[in-house]
């Protein structure tokens, strides 16, 4: 469900960099664990409340910083795939780290990332061999986690929502730049995120700096915020149904 969704690995050259300002930095002074409930939404009209989602899986979003180094961790589990993806963004001295895993039975993806200096130094594993490239990092380069948590704090440039950074998506293997817009109230509030065709590339609604929902893109799949007591009952239940 969630690989159908987000859609097939691309496979395309990342484009040519372009001199552009790098991201802020994020903060470095904060923790948090915020959890989720993975919903698909029908598409009636009479299904628009909260009660008619399915519920199709969990996920957690945390944050961590120590000493200068900040990390940015998101895990989902889809219940009926028996799916669990899990990345993890490291910002330290060092540079830039993303690491990204999905799990399923007899079935496997690992992607590494390293960003230092200008140089990205990328490896898949996932079939026989491991894939290996190295490409100039464009300046304006960030992670879907980092992009995420600049628009929550306030820090995202002003001028993101004109033309976007570069963001880099750990399906494809490729980058593509997106802007920052805010939704009118009508339509929840928050951010999306647009990519140069106009697609959604992710909408995110704020509560006084929480997460309070979230989508990939645009589609019936959803993530609304929950309590740590609920999530582990949902995983809990879906733990002993397999």
């Amino acid at each position: 469900m969630f690989l159908a969704l987000a859609g097939a690995l691309r496979l395309a050259a990342p484009p040519t960099p372009q001199a552009a300002e790098p991201p802020p930095e994020l903060r470095t002074t904060e923790t948090s664990n915020e959890h989720f409930v993975l919903e698909l939404r029908t598409p009636s009209g009479a299904a628009r409340s909260s009660g008619a989602a399915k519920p199709v899986g969990v996920a957690r979003w945390l944050r961590r910083a120590s000493e200068g180094r900040v990390q940015l961790e998101f895990e989902a589990r889809f219940f009926d795939e028996n799916l669990r993806v899990h990345q993890v963004e490291t910002f330290g001295p060092k540079g830039r780290e993303l690491v990204w895993r999905e799990w399923r039975p007899a079935q496997g993806r690992t992607l590494h990332v390293q960003v230092e200096g200008g140089v990205a130094r990328v490896v898949e594993w996932g079939g026989l061999e491991a894939l290996r490239e190295r490409w100039s990092a464009p300046a304006d380069l960030v992670f879907p986690l980092q992009l995420v948590e600049l628009a929550r704090g306030g820090t995202a440039p002003q001028a993101w929502r004109e033309r976007g950074p570069l963001r880099f998506d750990p399906l494809g293997r490729v980058y593509e730049r997106v802007r920052i817009q805010a939704q009118a109230p009508d339509a929840g509030g928050g951010l999306a995120l647009v990519r140069e065709d106009g697609s959604s590339a992710g909408v995110f609604r704020f509560e006084s700096g929480a997460l309070a929902s979230f989508a990939w893109q645009a589609g019936a799949l959803r993530g609304r915020a929950i309590g740590a007591q609920e999530y582990a009952e949902l995983l809990a239940q879906a733990e002993s149904a397999r």
